[in-house]
């Protein structure tokens, strides 16, 4: 079988925790046209490599599909392993994964940023979905009548909608 330079795939095998016998097996179905990360996930999975159909069937999947199918599933089994009590450390993990989250969320709700946009108004981002831009003449005047703004809402409390 022809090789990339510089690869070694028995190394590559024992580095996957291969025996001698399971490499043979490899390299057998890298003979086949299986790529090598395929090959080594069914050896080592212990799912039989794919057989060819019978010459007067005709298959709408090739065999290159199928064998990563199969390594896709192997893989998955492979992957696959219960709790154990070995994972002591883990709840503690999921707990500071959900405080640091939560750190970020508040973070994120508060955090108000200024932008100039492309033709020269201001743009406040984080109070919705979307920036509220005005030109600085607009902000200036809105500013200006802060205090009127503030009565206008005391006043209409009770019809005023808010979002948290």
């Amino acid at each position: 079988m022809a090789t990339p330079q510089g690869v070694n795939y028995r190394e590559s095998c024992k580095a996957y925790g291969l025996t001698d016998a399971q490499t043979s097996q490899v390299l057998s179905l890298m003979d086949t046209g299986i790529p090598f990360g395929d090959a080594a996930l069914l050896v080592k999975a212990g799912t039989p490599p794919p057989r060819p159909p019978p010459n007067n069937v005709s298959r709408s999947v090739s065999p290159d599909k199928q064998a990563r199918q199969i390594a896709r599933k192997a893989e998955r089994q492979v992957t696959k392993q219960p709790a154990t009590a070995t994972d002591d450390g883990r709840d503690e993990l999921l707990k500071r994964i959900q405080e640091l989250e939560a750190l970020v969320a508040a973070r994120k709700a508060s955090a108000l940023s200024l932008k100039v946009s492309e033709k020269g108004g201001l743009s406040v981002y984080g109070l919705g979905r979307w920036p509220v831009t005005l030109y600085a003449s607009q902000w200036e005047s809105l500013l200006a009548k802060r205090d009127d703004i503030l009565a206008f809402i005391k006043a209409n409390d009770q019809r005023l909608s808010r979002k948290e």
